[in-house]
């Protein structure tokens, strides 16, 4: 099983719900993807904080979790 096959198996209920894709993965690093819809902005359609948090938590996670080596993360 791939980094990224490994990743993928993994649930992470708010991380879905946010809409967060994982989308590359190896030792070194883990690729995501969030689109930025109205219900999570605030006003003039800028991200809210909690949505760009979720998106980087959902990284380190999945990379504490074991999926992929430990050397850093980007999101």
């Amino acid at each position: 099983m791939t980094p990224l096959e490994k990743i993928q198996s993994m649930k992470m209920p708010f991380a879905e719900l946010k809409g967060v894709t994982f989308v590359d993965a190896d030792k070194d690093r883990v690729v995501a993807r969030m689109l930025v819809r109205p219900e999570l902005c605030t006003l003039r359609n800028t991200i809210h904080g909690g949505g760009n948090l979720e998106r980087r938590r959902g990284l380190g996670t999945r990379r504490a979790g074991g999926a992929v080596g430990m050397s850093g993360a980007r999101a």
